[in-house]
Parts: C-alpha cells; structure tokens; sequence
C-alpha cells in the first residue's frame, strides 16, 4: 500500500503502448508476448482490444479454431467430423500449405467454415523486421486468395508468440489479432478424452479454443487430436454451448 498521496505518472504513447501490450500478454491465453524496446513509434499504431483470446458474452457460445493447415492427413477428417456434427470451425492457414493443397481450402469454404491467415511457414515473426512480417503475411494472403477467392481479415502469429512489431504489422495490414483462451493439446492430457475433458472443464462463454490439423516440422502426430474433437463437441454441446466461427464470435462483442 502506497503512504501519502500516489505520484502521477506520465507516458509517452509508445511507452503506453508497450503498457498495454504488456497488459494484454499477461492475460490468459493469448499466446507468447516478446516485449519489444518501446521506442519511438514501436507501438504507436497499437489499440486496446486489437488483440483477442476471447470475447465477452453472455451467451453459451466458443469458437472452435484449427491451425497450421491444410493438411491432406488430418483435414479431411476435421471436415468429417464437423459436417457430421454440424459445426463451423476457423481454420488459421498456413500459406505454403494453401499453395499445395488448395482444394482442401475451397472445401473448407464450401462448407461454410471460416479461414484465417497464419503466416507463410509457420516461422517466428518475432525474429523478422516489421518489412519481413508483412511480407510473410501477405504471402499467405496471397496464397488465400489464389485458392478460394476469399479476403480474411484475422492473423493469429505463427505458435501464439508476437510482440509490439507483429502488432503494428497486422493492424497496418487490416487484421485482427486472434489468439486463443485454451488449447485442446496440452501436455498433462494424455489421451484424448482427457484433451476433451480438460478443455470441457475450462471453457465459458466466449471462449476460443485451439487445435490443430497440421503438423509443421519437426512433424507432429495429430492423431489423438482428431480422436479429441468429437468428444469435444459432443461434451460442449451437451452443457449447452453452440459453435461458432471467428467472425461471429467477434460480431456479438458489438
């Protein structure tokens, strides 16, 4: 506790910035926050809310997100899986997958799900300029619209982890930062009832839930994820939740 009155404190706005990115890096599933020098302009374009892991809202609604596709080994059968139980999922996309398996993006269209941008290859945009991050999201855009025609306005950073820069280059670019509330995989779930269980346990409304149907290198046995998914579904849905996709979620926090 503070004697005495407490001092004013003053920021610059790129200070601020970095406050709030601090801030929003704290919370809780939103992914690694690396904590870029704050100085001139590093977060000047930065907003509070540009960054999201869940929505607030009173309805039993969460939004089923799915990374690092397509991929010919797991994707169909996440497509299976959701048009049997009649749910729409947001697939965050790898671009160098988009350009090789492009007809499993058109299918994901065709059935109604959304697709977000998940960089080109799935390396750290923490580790590049701001010039290379907006080149390696375009790419996947690029690669996006090639396949499907479709223009999306979500990025979610390769592996959750972004700072300052990643920030600024995503917004600059027209897109809303996605992270996640809670992931399916995780490494005190062993099998995949206990990957449902735990995400079960966790979720409230407006929760965005992470999973994967890719497998970048060094590659990644997606197995029990997919084993995962219908007792996910099933479980959520008997305690009253809907799904919903990202830009759906996101249109009743307004």
């Amino acid at each position: 506790m503070f004697k005495g009155a407490i001092p004013k404190l003053t920021l610059s706005r790129a200070a601020l910035g970095a406050l709030l990115l601090l801030v929003a890096g704290a919370s809780p599933g939103c992914g690694w926050l690396r904590v870029a020098a704050a100085g001139a302009g590093t977060a000047r374009r930065f907003l509070p809310g540009q960054v999201v892991w869940r929505v607030g809202t009173s309805r039993k609604v969460v939004a089923l997100t799915v990374d690092d596709g397509p991929d010919p080994k797991y994707t169909p059968s996440v497509l299976r899986i959701a048009q049997e139980r009649k749910v729409k999922l947001t697939f965050f996309l790898l671009g160098r997958e988009v350009e090789k398996h492009a007809d499993l993006v058109r299918q994901e269209i065709s059935q109604g799900h959304a697709v977000g941008n998940h960089g080109w290859d799935h390396r750290l945009l923490t580790d590049r300029d701001e010039r290379e991050s907006m080149f390696q999201i375009q790419r996947c855009q690029d690669a996006i619209e090639k396949a499907c025609k479709v223009h999306t306005d979500l990025f979610r950073p390769p592996k959750g982890v972004w700072d300052s820069e990643t920030s600024v280059s995503a917004e600059s670019m027209g897109y809303r930062m996605v992270l996640w509330t809670t992931t399916l995989e995780h490494r005190t779930a062993r099998t995949s009832q206990e990957m449902a269980d735990r995400v079960i346990s966790r979720v409230s409304p407006g929760t965005i839930i992470l999973a994967h149907d890719g497998e970048p290198k060094p590659p990644i046995d997606r197995r029990r994820t997919i084993a995962a998914l219908p007792l996910l579904i099933d479980g959520l849905r008997k305690k009253g939740y809907e799904f919903v996709t990202v830009p759906e979620l996101l249109e009743l926090s307004r």
